[in-house]
């Protein structure tokens, strides 16, 4: 499926496809859904909804990509950020929030 393809289809379009694909992985496996379960520590029903392109846990999808050799393909899929010297020191620091009515300033302490 092409970037441009994707962009166009709706998140149960998508999740029918990864299913169909997730399956084919397991098929190209020779992994019975039984076996496939017992691996990843998932239900086999688990599967059966992935492949049907029903919700799942995330949880459950890195299991099985973990046992279908799948997983580092997914991790490739969001780079590491990089954070630039200048964010690294904000990060590090506390702001205080402007006084407001006579009330003293409050410490907040930025959140990762």
């Amino acid at each position: 499926m092409s970037n441009i393809k994707a962009k166009f289809k709706t998140n149960s379009e998508l999740q029918v496809e990864l299913g169909q694909r997730l399956r084919r992985l397991r098929l190209q496996r020779n992994m019975p859904r039984a076996e496939l379960a017992e691996k990843a520590g998932v239900a086999a029903g688990s599967i059966a909804k992935a492949e049907a392109g029903e919700d799942i846990r995330l949880s459950t999808l890195l299991g099985l990509l973990r046992v279908l050799g799948g997983l580092d393909q997914v991790l490739q899929l969001i780079p590491v950020a990089q954070v630039s010297p200048l964010e690294a020191v904000d990060l590090g620091h506390e702001r205080k929030n402007a006084r407001r009515f006579g009330k003293k300033a409050t410490i907040v302490k930025d959140k990762p």
